[in-house]
């Protein structure tokens, strides 16, 4: 049997709902050297009974049903790499869409600039009835292709913010996964993808493919708005700043661009974070001179005065307090 150019992983957990229009959108690019891996995580809707009807469908090389729940949707995506075959991955999401033409697109590309990790396009909106609401996900600002390498670049669009607005608009050269820590990606709740672009950015150039490709779908059940409700997603960034810290220490404008993501994703919420993992960070801030004592000193004592009080601390001085620290490092928050 002739190898794939692509393996499709389609990680599902009770999207029995967007599944078939999904998996069909999937079946339908206009190119068609492909192999689907299907793995659900213990749906417990009536996701089994749609995916059975493309277990035996040419396409499908692996249909794989977890008994017990992972409680990571990168533990799926893990499992799926380990299973593909092809030379690039494209991961998905079940309750995303495709444009007929997005493996048509990416993967030209990826076939014509071997050095590059990965491509990626911007998305569009839908709602449940997959009409689209007018928002877009991604860097469309820039009106044009750019690429995403070195330090400060990968700091700017991958940490302070995050161009990449979904996991199913990008593909992956599979080989780029070697960068990828398997054994950490796996305890992520949420801010895995995140992770992956940055580890993959440190090592590759990756590409922004300025074409609306993919439909991203906003509902109820996104995992990204449960795990913002349960605040796992801070405990995810707090990671990801705690490993960016000494990386980007040499590099002037990297180290403001992690600032800003620090201030915007965790700062903003210290009534949630444990005083003590808020301590450790500024304090490997400071030792990697992102700052001076007397900010951090100020940073610490804001810290414990916002846990203490939670949302009872009057608004004027949680103002007065962080203009102490931002107007002295000049983050724009």
């Amino acid at each position: 049997m002739k190898t794939p150019k692509v393996s499709i992983i389609i990680p599902n957990y009770n999207h029995a709902q967007f599944l078939e229009e999904r998996i069909e959108s999937v079946l339908n690019q206009t190119y068609q050297d492909f192999e689907i891996i299907l793995l659900d995580d213990s749906s417990t809707d009536n996701s089994l009974e749609i995916l059975s009807r493309y277990e035996s469908h040419p396409k499908v090389s692996h249909f794989e049903v977890n008994q017990q729940n992972s409680g990571s949707v990168f533990k799926q995506w893990v499992k799926g790499i380990k299973l593909a075959k092809g030379e690039f991955i494209w991961i998905a999401e079940s309750d995303d869409v495709a444009h007929s033409k997005f493996l048509e697109e990416t993967s030209f590309f990826l076939n014509q600039n071997t050095e590059f990790a990965l491509v990626f396009c911007y998305s569009i909106e839908i709602d449940n009835k997959s009409l689209e609401t007018g928002k877009i996900l991604g860097p469309i600002k820039e009106k044009k292709d750019f690429i995403i390498s070195g330090k400060r670049l990968v700091a700017k669009n991958l940490i302070s913010k995050l161009v990449i607005g979904n996991a199913s608009s990008v593909l992956f050269r599979k080989s780029a996964f070697k960068y990828v820590d398997f054994d950490r990606l796996i305890k992520f709740n949420n801010t895995g993808d995140r992770y992956t672009y940055i580890t993959m950015g440190l090592n590759s150039p990756l590409y922004y493919l300025n074409k609306p490709l993919n439909f991203y779908r906003n509902h109820s059940q996104n995992t990204t708005k449960k795990n913002n409700l349960n605040n796992s997603i801070f405990y995810d960034r707090i990671s990801i700043v705690n490993e960016m810290i000494p990386i980007l220490k040499n590099d002037k404008k990297a180290k403001q661009f992690l600032l800003e993501f620090y201030f915007k994703s965790v700062f903003k919420h210290l009534d949630v974070v444990p005083i003590s993992i808020n301590q450790n960070l500024v304090v490997k801030f400071r030792k990697n001179n992102y700052f001076d004592k007397s900010t951090s000193f100020r940073i610490l004592f804001y810290n414990r005065v916002i846990f203490l009080f939670k949302k009872r601390l009057p608004h004027k001085l949680r103002v007065f307090y962080k203009n102490l620290i931002f107007n002295r490092l000049k983050v724009d928050i």
